[in-house]
């Protein structure tokens, strides 16, 4: 059962979404041209959308993580802005996609950092060891194990995407190529399996 935040965690969170809205105002009103006529046939318009998928993941479910144990909010605050800053610089880099790879897989890194953070908080609250906060609940360990695993498919993703990319293409043409539209499906997957998943299989 979820606890009522304190009131720091609640201007926190307060501020957080300010930040999150003003991020998507911000970028629906500069990329109208490229969304407004939906453009499908384009490349760059999926990118916005999984950009997009991401952002709004992270946004609904970051309340959830928050609501469920107290964080102490200046032990993650250069994370969640390291993060934020992440979301808008993949709205924008759409143009050049193996860098949109690159800035997803740092993201997942990130994560993996939050998690380490967020646990070791919890393991010192709970005046266990490393090993022994681990053991005594089989959840903890498995959201580490998830996280990690994600941010290492998400190497991998990386890896693959520039290798099999040629010097002359560093800018993305407009309708992509297979392994694009490839990468960028793995992309959404991981961002779903990462958020949403979890919180079905409780």
């Amino acid at each position: 059962m979820s606890r009522e935040p304190t009131t720091d965690t609640k201007v926190y969170l307060t501020l957080v979404d300010v930040i999150f809205g003003v991020l998507i105002a911000a970028t629906l009103v500069t990329l109208a041209s490229d969304l407004v006529p939906i453009k499908l046939e384009l490349f760059k318009t999926w990118a916005i959308y999984v950009a997009f998928l991401i952002i709004l993941l992270s946004w609904i479910f970051y309340h959830k993580a928050v609501f469920e144990q107290e964080l102490k909010m200046n032990q993650v605050i250069i994370i969640d802005l390291s993060l934020l800053f992440l979301y808008f610089y993949i709205l924008f880099s759409f143009n050049n996609f193996p860098h949109y790879v690159l800035v997803v897989s740092i993201m997942f890194g990130l994560y993996v950092v939050w998690t380490i953070v967020r646990d070791n908080d919890k393991r010192k609250r709970s005046k266990q060891t490393l090993t022994q906060y681990y053991n005594s609940d089989a959840k903890n360990k498995l959201k580490l194990c998830r996280s990690i695993g994600i941010f290492v498919a998400s190497v991998i993703l990386v890896i693959l995407h520039y290798s099999s990319t040629t010097p002359n293409y560093l800018e993305m043409t407009e309708g992509g190529e297979i392994a694009d539209y490839l990468a960028l499906g793995v992309i959404a997957l991981l961002a779903i399996f990462y958020r949403a998943i979890p919180y079905f299989h409780r």
